[in-house]
Protein backbone atom coordinates (compact mmCIF):
# COMPACT_ATOMS: atom_id res chain seq x y z
CA UNK A 1 0.00 0.00 0.00
CA UNK A 2 2.68 2.35 0.45
CA UNK A 3 4.25 1.65 -2.59
CA UNK A 4 1.19 2.18 -4.38
CA UNK A 5 0.32 5.66 -2.48
CA UNK A 6 4.07 6.68 -3.29
CA UNK A 7 3.87 6.18 -7.07
CA UNK A 8 0.39 7.49 -7.33
CA UNK A 9 1.68 10.59 -5.75
CA UNK A 10 4.80 10.90 -7.60
CA UNK A 11 3.00 10.57 -11.04
CA UNK A 12 1.26 13.46 -9.86
CA UNK A 13 3.84 15.66 -8.72
CA UNK A 14 6.20 15.00 -11.48
CA UNK A 15 3.16 16.36 -13.75
CA UNK A 16 2.37 19.38 -12.04
CA UNK A 17 6.24 20.36 -11.08
CA UNK A 18 6.28 21.55 -15.08
CA UNK A 19 3.40 23.89 -14.70
CA UNK A 20 5.32 27.11 -13.35
CA UNK A 21 7.63 27.24 -15.73
CA UNK A 22 5.21 27.84 -18.39
CA UNK A 23 2.72 30.27 -16.34
CA UNK A 24 0.42 32.38 -18.40
CA UNK A 25 -0.65 29.69 -20.65
CA UNK A 26 -4.00 27.98 -20.74
CA UNK A 27 -5.17 25.32 -17.91
CA UNK A 28 -8.11 23.04 -18.07
CA UNK A 29 -10.08 21.15 -15.80
CA UNK A 30 -13.23 18.93 -16.78
CA UNK A 31 -15.21 15.81 -16.30
CA UNK A 32 -15.08 12.76 -18.11
CA UNK A 33 -17.65 9.95 -18.26
CA UNK A 34 -17.85 7.45 -21.07
CA UNK A 35 -17.59 3.55 -21.91
CA UNK A 36 -15.01 0.55 -21.53
CA UNK A 37 -14.61 -2.75 -23.46
CA UNK A 38 -11.72 -4.93 -21.95
CA UNK A 39 -10.23 -6.87 -24.46
CA UNK A 40 -8.12 -9.96 -24.60
CA UNK A 41 -7.39 -12.13 -21.43
CA UNK A 42 -8.99 -9.47 -19.67
CA UNK A 43 -12.12 -9.66 -21.33
CA UNK A 44 -12.55 -12.78 -20.05
CA UNK A 45 -12.48 -12.16 -16.66
CA UNK A 46 -14.65 -8.25 -16.92
CA UNK A 47 -17.44 -7.42 -19.27
CA UNK A 48 -18.14 -3.94 -20.65
CA UNK A 49 -18.40 -1.14 -18.09
CA UNK A 50 -18.24 2.76 -17.40
CA UNK A 51 -16.17 5.22 -16.41
CA UNK A 52 -15.93 8.57 -14.91
CA UNK A 53 -13.61 11.08 -13.68
CA UNK A 54 -11.90 14.21 -14.09
CA UNK A 55 -8.80 15.45 -16.38
CA UNK A 56 -6.79 18.58 -16.04
CA UNK A 57 -4.62 19.76 -18.91
CA UNK A 58 -1.73 22.55 -18.99
CA UNK A 59 -0.95 24.28 -22.57
CA UNK A 60 2.42 24.80 -23.09
CA UNK A 61 1.81 26.39 -26.58
CA UNK A 62 -0.83 26.43 -28.88
CA UNK A 63 0.42 22.63 -30.10
CA UNK A 64 1.47 20.73 -26.63
CA UNK A 65 -0.50 20.52 -23.40
CA UNK A 66 0.39 18.20 -20.34
CA UNK A 67 -2.04 17.16 -17.56
CA UNK A 68 -3.32 14.41 -15.48
CA UNK A 69 -6.29 11.85 -15.90
CA UNK A 70 -7.82 9.85 -12.54
CA UNK A 71 -10.92 7.94 -13.72
CA UNK A 72 -13.31 5.25 -11.57
CA UNK A 73 -14.13 2.18 -13.87
CA UNK A 74 -17.12 -0.28 -13.02
CA UNK A 75 -17.10 -3.58 -15.20
CA UNK A 76 -19.80 -6.06 -15.94
CA UNK A 77 -19.31 -9.34 -13.38
CA UNK A 78 -18.59 -12.63 -15.43
CA UNK A 79 -19.68 -16.33 -14.12
CA UNK A 80 -17.45 -19.17 -14.03
CA UNK A 81 -18.41 -22.80 -13.65
CA UNK A 82 -15.95 -24.57 -11.66
CA UNK A 83 -16.74 -28.08 -12.35
CA UNK A 84 -17.37 -29.29 -9.31
CA UNK A 85 -20.97 -28.09 -8.95
CA UNK A 86 -19.65 -24.76 -7.87
CA UNK A 87 -19.51 -21.44 -9.34
CA UNK A 88 -18.13 -18.13 -9.18
CA UNK A 89 -18.88 -14.96 -10.26
CA UNK A 90 -15.95 -12.15 -10.28
CA UNK A 91 -16.62 -8.28 -10.75
CA UNK A 92 -13.90 -6.07 -11.50
CA UNK A 93 -13.29 -2.38 -10.85
CA UNK A 94 -10.57 -0.33 -11.71
CA UNK A 95 -8.86 2.74 -10.97
CA UNK A 96 -6.57 4.77 -13.24
CA UNK A 97 -4.31 7.78 -12.20
CA UNK A 98 -2.26 8.75 -14.61
CA UNK A 99 0.15 11.65 -16.78
CA UNK A 100 -0.61 12.43 -20.04
CA UNK A 101 1.00 14.37 -23.13
CA UNK A 102 -1.06 15.73 -25.92
CA UNK A 103 -0.16 17.39 -29.26
CA UNK A 104 -3.35 19.08 -30.89
CA UNK A 105 -2.93 19.76 -34.42
CA UNK A 106 -3.41 23.27 -35.83
CA UNK A 107 -6.53 24.31 -36.91
CA UNK A 108 -6.71 28.08 -37.85
CA UNK A 109 -10.22 29.81 -37.93
CA UNK A 110 -11.48 26.74 -36.50
CA UNK A 111 -13.39 25.81 -32.96
CA UNK A 112 -12.22 22.00 -33.47
CA UNK A 113 -9.01 20.67 -31.64
CA UNK A 114 -8.10 17.47 -32.76
CA UNK A 115 -5.27 15.77 -30.92
CA UNK A 116 -3.67 12.67 -30.42
CA UNK A 117 -2.36 11.82 -26.69
CA UNK A 118 -0.54 9.66 -24.82
CA UNK A 119 -0.47 8.40 -21.45
CA UNK A 120 1.30 6.93 -18.61
CA UNK A 121 0.76 6.08 -14.73
CA UNK A 122 -1.04 3.72 -12.24
CA UNK A 123 -3.56 1.69 -12.88
CA UNK A 124 -5.23 -0.25 -9.48
CA UNK A 125 -7.03 -3.13 -10.11
CA UNK A 126 -9.37 -4.57 -8.11
CA UNK A 127 -11.66 -8.08 -8.32
CA UNK A 128 -14.50 -9.23 -6.23
CA UNK A 129 -15.11 -13.02 -6.19
CA UNK A 130 -18.06 -14.44 -4.64
CA UNK A 131 -19.50 -17.92 -5.54
CA UNK A 132 -19.97 -21.23 -3.73
CA UNK A 133 -17.57 -24.12 -3.36
CA UNK A 134 -18.82 -27.66 -1.97
CA UNK A 135 -22.77 -25.79 -1.21
CA UNK A 136 -20.30 -23.21 1.09
CA UNK A 137 -20.48 -19.91 0.28
CA UNK A 138 -17.18 -18.03 -0.62
CA UNK A 139 -16.08 -14.71 -1.06
CA UNK A 140 -12.77 -12.99 -1.62
CA UNK A 141 -11.03 -9.67 -2.99
CA UNK A 142 -7.92 -9.39 -4.57
CA UNK A 143 -6.34 -6.35 -5.51
CA UNK A 144 -3.07 -4.85 -7.36
CA UNK A 145 -1.41 -2.04 -8.54
CA UNK A 146 0.19 -2.11 -12.11
CA UNK A 147 1.93 0.17 -14.29
CA UNK A 148 0.17 0.86 -17.52
CA UNK A 149 -0.15 3.29 -20.32
CA UNK A 150 -2.76 4.81 -23.27
CA UNK A 151 -2.67 5.96 -26.51
CA UNK A 152 -5.47 7.41 -28.69
CA UNK A 153 -7.11 10.30 -30.48
CA UNK A 154 -9.08 12.94 -29.37
CA UNK A 155 -11.30 16.23 -30.57
CA UNK A 156 -12.11 19.46 -28.67
CA UNK A 157 -15.07 22.13 -29.62
CA UNK A 158 -14.52 25.43 -28.28
CA UNK A 159 -17.91 26.87 -26.58
CA UNK A 160 -16.39 30.28 -25.63
CA UNK A 161 -13.36 31.75 -24.17
CA UNK A 162 -12.95 29.36 -21.34
CA UNK A 163 -15.21 26.13 -21.57
CA UNK A 164 -14.88 23.36 -24.25
CA UNK A 165 -16.18 19.74 -24.46
CA UNK A 166 -14.96 16.81 -26.61
CA UNK A 167 -14.51 12.75 -27.23
CA UNK A 168 -11.94 10.28 -26.73
CA UNK A 169 -10.52 7.22 -27.75
CA UNK A 170 -7.87 5.36 -26.05
CA UNK A 171 -6.48 1.87 -25.63
CA UNK A 172 -5.07 0.98 -22.29
CA UNK A 173 -2.63 -1.58 -21.81
CA UNK A 174 -1.78 -2.45 -18.12
CA UNK A 175 1.27 -4.75 -17.01
CA UNK A 176 0.18 -7.08 -14.46
CA UNK A 177 2.03 -9.94 -12.65
CA UNK A 178 0.42 -13.64 -12.99
CA UNK A 179 -1.64 -15.14 -10.11
CA UNK A 180 1.27 -17.68 -9.58
CA UNK A 181 3.88 -15.49 -9.89
CA UNK A 182 5.60 -17.18 -12.63
CA UNK A 183 5.32 -14.13 -15.19
CA UNK A 184 3.60 -11.47 -16.31
CA UNK A 185 0.59 -9.99 -18.58
CA UNK A 186 -1.17 -7.48 -19.54
CA UNK A 187 -4.88 -6.34 -18.70
CA UNK A 188 -5.90 -4.51 -21.88
CA UNK A 189 -9.04 -2.19 -22.66
CA UNK A 190 -10.60 0.08 -25.37
CA UNK A 191 -11.99 3.47 -23.83
CA UNK A 192 -14.21 6.06 -25.73
CA UNK A 193 -15.48 9.04 -23.46
CA UNK A 194 -16.82 12.66 -23.55
CA UNK A 195 -15.89 15.39 -21.36
CA UNK A 196 -16.56 18.82 -20.49
CA UNK A 197 -13.60 21.06 -19.69
CA UNK A 198 -13.77 24.90 -17.59
CA UNK A 199 -11.09 27.26 -18.67
CA UNK A 200 -9.22 28.44 -15.45
CA UNK A 201 -7.39 31.99 -14.62
CA UNK A 202 -8.34 34.85 -17.05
Amino acid sequence: MKLRTTLVFGVMALTLAAAPSFAGNMQQIGVTAGFASPTGDFGKAAGSGWLAGATYCYGLNSMWGIGLDANYYGFGSKSFDDGLGGSEKIQPTLVQVTAHVKYFFPMKGSKMMPYVKGGLGIYDLSEKATGTFLGNSISATNSSSNFGFNLGLGDTWSMGSKSSWGLEALYHIISSSSSNGSGSSSANMFTVAANYNWGLGK
